[in-house]
């Protein structure tokens, strides 16, 4: 009996040990939950991104994260920083969030699905023109509702007119305005993009 009695309590303390060690506050949707809410630092917030990615690499919470940490360093001035993590998200592009992963999933696709918008942009902020329209062509929008996607799908076919002009490719006219029009709509029904 003192054998079994000593089982117990061991098989207990096991148990007790492994809930200590995965307290709900260091799970990894309460982890990318501070970083969402508070007004942590950079180093803060690579700090919970390695947490989160020390327990669950591969899931939608450590893909956010990392939208997260490139947000917070291109809104320090570390533009290379964020133009890698940025680079880094896009290879999963694209990235539906699975049932059940909540609000992860949600931010997870936000983050993916626009890196590459995000990289577009911050090379058409430092005036590469052929890297933006490079990596505006490669931008597939893919937002949680469909009016964002829309609405995304006409910035996108803005931002690659613009960046045509800009190299004076000789393709950039108003066949390219129709043709974005007609891409974004599906029909001519739309109000034509700025010109």
């Amino acid at each position: 009996m003192p054998v079994r009695t000593s089982l117990t309590v061991l098989l207990c303390a096991i148990v007790l040990m492994a809930a200590v060690q995965v307290a709900p506050a260091d799970k990894p949707d309460e982890l990318l939950k501070q970083m969402r809410l508070s007004d942590a630092t950079l180093e803060d917030q690579r700090a919970l991104l390695d947490r989160i990615e020390q327990q669950a690499p591969d899931s939608a919470e450590a893909l956010a994260a990392k939208g997260y940490v490139a947000r917070k360093a291109y809104s320090e001035g570390k533009s290379d920083e964020a133009l890698a993590l940025w680079m880094a998200l896009s290879e999963e592009a694209p990235w539906v969030p699975t049932p059940g992963s909540g609000n992860a999933g949600m931010w997870a696709q936000v983050m993916v699905n626009g890196a590459a918008r995000q990289v577009a942009q911050l090379h058409e902020e430092r005036g590469d023109w052929r890297q933006a329209l490079a990596w505006w062509r490669r931008y597939e929008p893919a937002e949680p509702c469909g009016t964002g996607t829309m609405l995304s799908r006409r910035y996108r076919a803005e931002r690659i007119r613009m960046c045509a002009i800009r190299i004076g490719a000789p393709w950039a006219d108003e066949r390219l305005l129709a043709a974005a029009n007609w891409y974004v709509s599906g029909s001519r029904t739309i109000a034509p993009l700025r010109q």
